[in-house]
């Protein structure tokens, strides 16, 4: 897969993980998770039971992830994890991590835009506290546009979320948390995409049956900006990873070229530019140069070096001047309103 890893595609949505991936300890597994986050084209990872000792955190440093943040527990259990890939614009202000490993979060600005981003690993048992505990976390946040994903070890529908024909058995985590979700004006939202689907994220080999238990919670004021979500297959680890792509209106960076005032100045100079121009158009754009951003500066840089030679043998004098003078600028395109 090809690692975009200087910037985000101009208008491309981000793509959010979230991955049970039970236990990160071995470098074999670590490095199929991260083969297979890679082609997800994973931008923001909410990773679940790495099992990273808290003195190992370096091991889920990658060269194409620019931030971690975790919260470890042991290299046995638990352990959360947050990371953004490098082309992100993401700027951090805060993390806040949970001693027993169960949840990290994590403050910021994606395009100016305030999250919060929560990662948790809820116990494995009807546990309505934790979910208590969690949301009266990040009910002081609710300034920001809050995106909650992790394995929740909690369906939210014991009809829709189980394959199992049994009756469920009374759960006060389910109906606590989907109370919670309705009071911070949050929505799980693979489900209203999905409204009458069955996809299950884990296999319980103990009971023989699926059950959907690995969710994204979002903010309702990013339903507008959600592009999809969807569970991959089971593999690698006994969860599936859950994509979701939301829209923050990122561009790709401006490139421009500038010639210093000296240089500017020399009317004959700019006309003779202004002819290479043509000529280099004419006999280079053959309509295959794709308008996309790679094979653009391909062209241009292939341009500037072709008009800084011209420049030089024409005027030897400004030869220095001219090496000196031609900057590059890049500067981010201003945001959308």
């Amino acid at each position: 897969m090809q690692d975009n890893s200087t910037f985000k595609s101009s208008m491309s949505p981000i793509n959010f993980v979230s991955w049970n991936c039970r236990g990160l300890g071995k470098a074999l597994k670590r490095a199929k998770v991260f083969s297979h986050l890679k082609s997800l084209s994973s931008d923001i990872i909410f990773l679940q039971e790495t099992h990273i000792h808290p003195t190992e955190q370096r091991r889920l440093r990658s060269s194409w992830v620019s931030q971690v943040d975790q919260a470890n527990f042991s290299s046995k259990a638990r352990g959360v994890a947050i990371l953004i890939r490098k082309s992100i614009p993401f700027i951090f202000n805060s993390m806040s991590a949970d001693p027993g490993g169960r949840y990290v979060l994590v403050t910021g600005e994606i395009n100016s835009i305030p999250v919060a981003l929560l990662n948790i690993y809820a116990p494995n048992c009807d546990c309505p506290d934790f979910f208590c505990k969690i949301f009266d976390i990040i009910a002081q946040f609710n300034n920001r546009d809050m995106i909650i994903g992790g394995d929740f070890n909690c369906y939210l529908d014991p009809v829709l979320d189980r394959s199992s024909n049994k009756v469920a058995s009374s759960l006060k985590s389910v109906s606590v948390l989907n109370n919670l979700i309705k009071s911070l004006n949050l929505v799980d939202i693979w489900r209203l995409q999905h409204p009458s689907d069955r996809k299950y994220s884990f296999f319980s080999p103990s009971h023989g049956s699926f059950t959907r238990i690995d969710h994204f919670l979002i903010d309702s004021k990013l339903i507008s900006r959600t592009v999809s979500s969807l569970y991959h297959g089971i593999l690698i680890s006994d969860h599936a990873p859950l994509l979701l792509q939301i829209h923050f209106n990122l561009h790709a960076p401006s490139f421009n070229w500038k010639f210093i005032p000296p240089i500017n100045s020399d009317q004959a100079l700019k006309d003779f530019i202004s002819a290479k121009i043509s000529d280099f158009l004419l006999f280079n754009d053959k309509g295959d140069v794709s308008p996309t951003v790679g094979p653009l500066l391909l062209c241009l840089f292939a341009f500037v070096s072709r008009i800084s030679a011209f420049v030089v043998s024409l005027v030897p004098a400004l030869s220095f001047v001219f090496k000196v003078g031609l900057r590059w600028r890049s500067a981010a395109s201003s945001k959308a309103g």
